[in-house]
Formats: structure tokens, C-alpha cells, sequence
């Protein structure tokens, strides 16, 4: 037989074991679908909500757009300051990305130095506006090392696409924001 005693303290172990692997569970979850050094989400996962919400685009006729944004000439800034100042400038970018997007659009680190934003309900014209302010937003961060006493200012190119009759998947989106972007360096 148990004593009472005996049993509360198997019952308050269970709870923080529970407790425990809940975190645990959590933790896990978090680094499955986010980039390790901007805590956007991750290509793999950004991929899965494109394809949940381009299906509800075409369901409830609504618009869907997306830009793709490169952060122009990182890998000079990599060879030329470290890359520790290019990583900073990847996670500020982010930051400034939060600041201009809403919390129901999508942040994901696509590539090296791309990003991928979804845009739930957001109609073309709304994307041209959308992607010339994030550029100048995000063009005005400027990236201080105060131990060298520099400051960096970085540029970004974007390309943009929003669902129309002729996109028939979620490759084709992505391909026209690509070609939108590519188009814009060689400007």
C-alpha cells in the first residue's frame, strides 16, 4: 500500500515531467519551422503556409501576393567586414521587415540572403505600395559596430508577384516574384 504522502510526491513528480516535456515539445516545434539565426520562419515551413493559403485564395476568391527580397552585395559585406556583421544584418533586416508587414503576413528566411513574405489578402496594388515602402524602410537601417567605430548602410532588391487566373501553384508564384527580383538587379 501507498501512503498518501508517497503519493502526492509521485503526483508532483509526475506534473513537472509533464511539464517538462511539454517545454521540451515546445522548444522542439520552434526550431523545426524557424532559422536558427533570424527566427524568421524556415523555407520548409514558409512553403506550407504558401500552399494552405494559396488554396484558400482560390476557394474564397481572394488575393494573394508575395515578395521576394535579397539583401544586394552580403557576401562582399561578409568578406569585407566579417561574418559577424552580415549575420547582423541579416537579423536586423528582419526586424525591420516585422515593423512594416502585419502580423498576419509571413516572414521566411528563403535562402542565403533572401527572404520570402507572404501576403494573405493583399491585392496588387496594395503590393506595389507595400514593396517600395519595405525597401525604404529597410534601406534606413543602418548597422553600427562600436567596437570599430563603422557603420554600414546595406541595400535591397525585391521582386513581387500576386496571384492571378493564369498562377496555378504555389511554384509559379514564387517563379514570377524570382523573375520580378532578378529583373530588378539587372536594373
Amino acid at each position: 500500500l501507498i501512503n498518501i504522502d508517497e503519493r502526492k510526491m509521485h503526483d508532483k513528480n509526475l506534473q513537472s515531467l509533464n511539464a517538462m516535456i511539454y517545454r521540451l515539445t515546445e522548444e522542439v516545434n520552434h526550431h523545426a519551422v524557424r532559422d536558427s539565426l533570424t527566427n524568421a520562419y524556415n523555407r520548409r515551413y514558409s512553403l506550407v503556409i504558401l500552399q494552405n493559403e494559396f488554396n484558400r485564395a482560390r476557394m474564397q476568391n481572394k488575393p494573394l501576393s508575395c515578395i521576394m527580397l535579397d539583401i544586394s552585395h552580403l557576401d562582399f559585406i561578409n568578406n569585407q567586414y566579417g561574418y559577424f556583421m552580415g549575420n547582423r544584418i541579416l537579423t536586423e533586416s528582419v526586424k525591420c521587415i516585422q515593423k512594416q508587414i502585419k502580423s498576419s503576413n509571413i516572414i521566411s528566411r528563403f535562402g542565403d540572403d533572401e527572404f520570402l513574405i507572404i501576403l494573405p489578402e493583399i491585392d496588387a496594388k496594395e503590393l506595389q505600395r507595400l514593396s517600395g515602402s519595405l525597401v525604404n524602410e529597410i534601406e534606413k537601417c543602418v548597422i553600427t559596430d562600436e567596437e570599430k567605430n563603422m557603420q554600414i548602410n546595406f541595400r535591397v532588391t525585391v521582386g513581387h508577384s500576386a496571384i492571378t487566373p493564369a498562377t496555378k501553384s504555389i511554384t509559379d508564384l514564387i517563379e514570377q516574384a524570382n523573375k520580378a527580383l532578378y529583373a530588378a538587379k539587372a536594373v
